[in-house]
């Protein structure tokens, strides 16, 4: 696989309908315009390694234009010898529009055509001229046991928590020590506490199929309609033009869905501003970062550690400073004047009526 641009995983997911065998192996690939014989044998020796271990999903942009996926022919050698390594492989390509300009260049190869549903063809990412391909696995996520204990809440005794915490005199217990330190002591602490008031539980291993927001059950039903128009057109049961209307009408009410759930987040944005932000969040395709950092010597800290224990030592160096005097004497100063502060309740009731006043 190293001699090839390609890249491979392998999930495990409750079979609907291969039972026999959950994994399915999920490929994505790049044939560049000007491969020559010997990178695609390397390529097609990865394909029956990837074969062998059982369902796999292949995708990538192979660039054979001059395939007929019609009638899965072609003039060009070098795609028969492609058409021959598929059949020989027994794999099925389902990708039936065009993915750029009138070629299907992006293709899908499955071991099983009853791996995948739901198949989407539209839109642009960015600013490449080549279409979108989304689909569905059918299949569930296994949902493992996970190890991980984790604070039980709902079951916790906050009384009996609360009057542990009011019990320790924080003050004495934190007040010669240093940022860090007292950071870890109140951390352990508050731990040890929480340990003797919240039961624990196991924490939930969350593995269900989301489906995107704009994917209605009218929706699917009429990319269903699609799907079985394009096995009709390959059986010969009904004309190309039938199956391409069926193509741009099922195109468009995409389309028009995923405009109109993106219009609706805009709509309420007032009043519920954290799913519109989370839906553009989605779309990033880069995430903000903190970093790279440069110290006062001028040295670049890169790592996340580094940066970590960069930031803890100015904050702490900073707290420290401003606060020496006040944690050295208790007191506080005017100048050079110390003056003794002596606040009652009276004197704030006092205050507080005053205001109210």
């Amino acid at each position: 696989m190293e001699k090839t641009e390609s890249v491979w995983a392998k999930i495990t997911l409750g079979m609907k309908t291969i039972r026999s065998s959950p994994g399915i192996v999920l490929g994505v690939c790049y044939r560049p315009p000007g491969s020559n014989l010997d990178m695609d044998r390397d390529l097609f020796n990865v394909f029956n390694e990837v074969n062998t271990q059982g369902n796999c999903v292949i995708m990538g942009d192979f660039n054979f234009p001059d395939i007929d996926w019609r009638t899965s022919a072609s003039n060009s050698n070098r795609a028969q010898i492609f058409l021959d390594v598929i059949a020989d492989e027994f794999l099925h390509q389902v990708v039936a529009e065009p993915t750029r300009g009138d070629a299907i260049l992006d293709l899908v190869l499955v071991s099983s055509e009853d791996l995948i549903d739901e198949m989407v063809v539209g839109d642009n990412l960015g600013s490449s001229d080549h279409e979108l391909i989304q689909f569905k696995l059918n299949g569930r996520i296994n949902k493992n046991k996970s190890e991980t204990r984790v604070f039980d809440f709902k079951r916790a005794n906050f009384s009996k928590l609360r009057k542990f915490v009011r019990e320790v005199d924080w003050t004495k217990e934190i007040m010669d020590l240093k940022v860090e330190e007292a950071w870890n002591y109140f951390k352990l602490k508050l731990q040890k506490l929480s340990e003797a008031c919240i039961p624990r539980k196991g924490k939930k291993f969350i593995g269900r199929c989301v489906r995107p927001s704009w994917m209605s059950k009218h929706l699917r039903e009429v990319i269903k309609k699609k799907q079985k128009a394009y096995k009709e057109w390959k059986m010969g049961g009904i004309s190309k033009e039938s199956y391409l209307i069926e193509v741009r009408a099922c195109r468009d009410k995409v389309r028009k869905a995923k405009s109109q759930v993106e219009l609706d987040l805009a709509k309420r944005i007032k009043t519920n501003s954290k799913r519109f932000y989370s839906h553009i969040n989605r779309k990033k395709t880069k995430k903000e970062e903190v970093g790279p950092l440069i110290t006062k010597d001028g040295v670049e800290v890169k790592d996340n550690l580094g940066m970590a224990q960069y930031l803890n030592k100015y904050f702490a160096s900073v707290f420290n400073e401003a606060n020496e005097e006040l944690r050295d004497n208790g007191k506080l100063t005017n100048g050079t004047k110390a003056m003794e502060v002596d606040i009652t309740i009276s004197e704030v009731k006092a205050k507080l009526e005053q205001l109210n006043g």
